[in-house]
C-alpha cells in the first residue's frame, strides 16, 4: 500500500512542471511543452510508429503562433532513447505526411481545419495534443484543460487503445478524465 502510494505520489511530482511553484509567471506554452515531454515518457506506442532506420522522436507544433522556440528545448532530451526533434508548421501549410511523427500538437487550430487534420491523422498512431476549447468530436489523445489557475490534461484512451498507444496506468490514474 505504501509502495503504491508511493509511486503515485513521485508521478504526480514527476508529471507537475517544476516551476508551479516558481513566483514568476511562466507561460502557458512552457507548461504544455512539459506535460507534452513528460507525458511523452509514460508513453508507449507501437513499433510501426518508428522509422527503423532513425533513431529521432519527432513533434510536430501545428500553430501560426511562434511557440516552437519553448517546445525546440526539448531537442536536447529524448523519449524512449530516441533524441527529439521538434518542427513547427503553420496551420495553412501542414505537411501531407504527418505519419512520420510520434507526437503532434494542435496550437489553437480553426474548427474547419481541426476536422480535416484529425481525419488525416485518426487511424495512425500518433500522440496528439490539442486544447480543450478547440475540441468536439476530436480523436485528440490528451487535451490540455484549465481549471482556475492550473493546467491539467485529459487523456481519451479509448482512442489511444483504437490506434495502438498505450499510457502507463499511474498516469492514467492522475489525469482529469480517461474517456
Amino acid at each position: 500500500m505504501i509502495r503504491l502510494l508511493i509511486k503515485r505520489l513521485s508521478i504526480i511530482l514527476i508529471l507537475l512542471p517544476h516551476f508551479a511553484w516558481s513566483k514568476t509567471p511562466v507561460a502557458e506554452s512552457s507548461i504544455k511543452a512539459t506535460y507534452l515531454y513528460k507525458i511523452s515518457q509514460f508513453t508507449t506506442w507501437p513499433e510501426s510508429a518508428f522509422n527503423k532506420d532513425d533513431n529521432t522522436f519527432k513533434i510536430a507544433i501545428i500553430s501560426d503562433e511562434p511557440i516552437s522556440s519553448v517546445f525546440k528545448k526539448m531537442e536536447t532530451k529524448q523519449v524512449r532513447g530516441r533524441n527529439i526533434v521538434v518542427e513547427q508548421f503553420d496551420e495553412g501549410k501542414i505537411p501531407k505526411d504527418l505519419a512520420k511523427f510520434q507526437a503532434v500538437y494542435l496550437h489553437d487550430i480553426k474548427a474547419s481545419r481541426l476536422a480535416a487534420i484529425n481525419q488525416s491523422i485518426q487511424d495512425l498512431p500518433i500522440l496528439t495534443f490539442s486544447d480543450a476549447d478547440k475540441l468536439t468530436d476530436s480523436p485528440t489523445l490528451v487535451t490540455f484543460v484549465r481549471q482556475k489557475s492550473k493546467m491539467r490534461f485529459a487523456i481519451n484512451s479509448g482512442q489511444a487503445d483504437r490506434i495502438g498507444i498505450k499510457f502507463n496506468s499511474q498516469l492514467l490514474r492522475i489525469a482529469l478524465t480517461a474517456k
